[in-house]
């Protein structure tokens, strides 16, 4: 691959992860679930790069689980991914116990660490999606559930990027402008279908 078409696909790629953690972090004003491809999911200010990166990740069948214990999904979903405090680890520990007693194929007996043992840094919205888009790849693959450990932290996920884009000239103020313009419309269109939720 050309270093100009790997330079342009890091910048669509980039984009793309910008808009959705302005979605996130628009929805997450309203109090209101994000709407991602093949579920909803809420996330609260600071975990823009999470949502993003997750959402950006997510297979067509995928779906991802906020609240341990509240699990609604049919079995022929694809990967299940559970995205949890670990301040709510007892209620982590009962939905891990629950899912493996219902044979659910995204978490099973044999649930690991990452492999690499490194907590991802929460706060690099690039960072969240190689490493999900990694352990994502791996279990359509077959290979078994494993525990990725999601570091935050103080700063803010969207200047992060959008400092690295400047850098780079992927981005200036006025596209920033236009992107969150067109990210509060949808914001607007989604809450107006009902396709957004307030849970």
């Amino acid at each position: 691959m050309s270093g100009f078409v790997q330079a342009r696909r890091s910048a669509e790629l980039r984009t793309r992860l910008m808009h959705r953690m302005l979605v996130a972090r628009r929805f997450a004003e309203l109090g209101a679930a994000v709407p991602m491809d093949s579920c909803r999911a809420k996330f609260g200010s600071g975990e823009e790069a999470v949502a993003a990166g997750t959402w950006a990740a997510l297979g067509p069948a995928d779906t991802v689980i906020r609240h341990p214990g509240r699990v609604n999904v049919p079995p022929e979903a694809g990967v299940m991914i559970c995205l949890a405090d670990v301040r709510e680890s007892d209620a982590l520990q009962r939905w891990l116990d629950s899912a493996r007693r219902r044979d659910r194929h995204a978490l099973a007996a044999r649930l690991t660490i990452s492999p690499s043992g490194d907590a991802v840094d929460a706060l690099d919205v690039e960072a969240v999606f190689a490493a999900m888009r990694l352990h994502l790849d791996e279990l359509h693959a077959g290979g078994p559930p494993r525990l990725v450990e999601l570091r935050l932290g103080d700063a803010d996920p969207i200047t992060t990027l959008a400092q690295r884009m400047f850098v780079q000239r992927q981005l200036d103020e006025n596209a920033l402008r236009a992107i969150d313009a067109d990210t509060r419309a949808y914001v607007r269109a989604v809450l107006a279908s009902g396709r957004g939720g307030r849970r």
